[in-house]
């Protein structure tokens, strides 16, 4: 037997070890972070098809087999169930390719797949190197089955092209073996030679290929955590100017109280109100449009909604609050103030003041729980993430609202559900009047 042979029979069993390993590596997850099994049953299939091609011992295909098998169960997770059909289908797959591929080869040279395989010339080398192309090529697609067909890109497309045009050039060979039948040993030779360097191409393509696709995995990988950093310094520079903010605020909250106190112990009414126009940046003169009893969720509502009635908003109420419950009037305020400023707010857009802006604000009790609901117009973007709600403003501030409410409302047991359908955005709450440990 030639070195040509030997070469070529080499070369087809560490061609097919390689590609079963690397299919069955795709197909299931690792138990192990080395890679000694795959080097060990890569050697194991090496031998054993030394041994068969040119040694004579029978049984390759079963060893090969079992070999795989053993490599699955022992590497690999997954049911025996799983494991098993893994390597049917692999060896399936090669099979098919053997006999699609010497089907091919015999279709070319104009004779039977039988007879193809039973000559010992360059036709048959070539054909032996021309199925283990299709087979590597094959199996390492079959292995990129995530890859979608619409989202190829400009990489795989090469790679692609490449093993096509090998597997022409393989064609136009195995013709030009046909068409010149007189070859010497020396151009027979080339010719096989030719037929291994084709193969080699191929699995360097695809070696490349590879390279490049890990390589853009960290390079993406690099730009999704600078993103990161990013975002979180842009998140710690909105905590601190909340944190500024809140200082500053507490700071002059202190000193106007201090002020306030001083004049109504004066008793002096009219400079008090004037200092709390004057600190509050507005005059907060406001009609009574809401009368339960309640003084804080009265004022907090009139003026609320008398804010609403300035910018052309129409406004419908309808509220009875039970006198005697456990619901703090501080959070009381917390809900329905911050319910109301952003029912106000989605209706701010003057320009969509052809359509009509309405708030509709409901307070009553049902069995034992106190319902609010608030139906309002909207004009401007919906936020979302994962189901929740987010605050449609930009700025430091942003989304204080919503979970001032869903804190509230949390802590005295109750709901909080919204939902938007038809430019209409939804808030139904509902509170237990009875705490939850009463």
């Amino acid at each position: 037997m030639g070195i040509e042979w030997v070469a070529v029979y080499l070369i087809a069993v560490l061609s097919e070890a390689f590609a079963g390993i690397y299919f069955l590596r795709s197909r299931f997850k690792p138990k192990l972070d080395n890679l000694a099994p795959e080097i060990i049953c890569g050697t194991l299939v090496v031998t054993l098809g030394v041994a068969s091609n040119l040694g004579g011992l029978p049984g390759y295909d079963v060893g090969y087999a079992v070999l795989m098998y053993g490599y699955v169960i022992y590497a690999k997770q997954g049911t025996y169930l799983q494991q098993t059909v893994g390597i049917l289908l692999l060896m399936a797959i090669l099979m098919v390719t053997s006999v699609a591929g010497a089907g091919i080869v015999a279709l070319i040279l104009g004779t039977t797949i039988e007879a193809t395989l039973a000559v010992h010339d360059t036709s048959r080398l070539v054909a032996i190197i021309f199925i283990k192309v299709i087979q590597v090529s094959l199996l390492y697609v079959l292995s990129k089955r995530h890859i979608s067909i619409r989202g190829i890109g400009k990489r795989p497309a090469i790679a692609i092209g490449l093993v096509v045009v090998i597997i022409l050039v393989f064609v136009l060979v195995i013709r030009a073996s046909v068409e010149f039948p007189d070859l010497d040993t020396q151009q027979s030779g080339l010719i096989v030679w030719a037929s291994v360097g084709l193969l080699f191409i191929t699995v360097a393509v695809f070696l490349m290929y590879e390279l490049f696709v890990k390589e853009e995995a960290k390079n993406a990988n690099l730009a999704m955590s600078l993103q990161k950093m990013e975002l979180e310094q842009g998140f710690y520079n909105e905590l601190d100017t909340i944190y500024k903010d809140i200082r500053q605020w507490r700071h002059e909250y202190r000193n106007n109280l201090i002020v306030l106190r001083d004049l109504a112990s004066a008793g002096d009414k009219e400079k008090t109100l004037a200092y709390i126009d004057e600190i509050s940046g507005e005059p907060l003169h406001f009609e009574t449009i809401l009368h339960t009893g309640n003084f804080i969720l009265d004022a907090i509502v009139s003026s609320k909604l008398g804010l609403a009635q300035k910018q052309n908003i129409e406004v419908n109420i309808h509220a009875v609050y039970p006198g005697d419950n456990a619901i703090n009037d501080n959070d009381l305020c917390t809900i329905v103030g911050n319910l109301l400023d952003n029912a106000i707010e989605a209706n701010g857009d003057t320009s969509k003041s052809a359509e009509r802006r309405y708030i509709d604000f409901t307070l009553l009790v049902k069995g034992k729980n106190l319902v609010i609901s608030v139906h309002n117009s909207f004009f401007n973007e919906i936020r979302q993430n994962n189901s929740r709600y987010e605050s449609s403003k930009d700025g430091p501030h942003h989304g204080i609202g919503l979970g001032l409410i869903d804190s509230t409302v949390n802590k005295y047991g109750g709901h909080v559900m919204r939902w938007h359908e038809n430019g209409v955005f939804i808030t139904n709450i509902i509170i237990p009047l009875v705490p939850p440990n009463g």
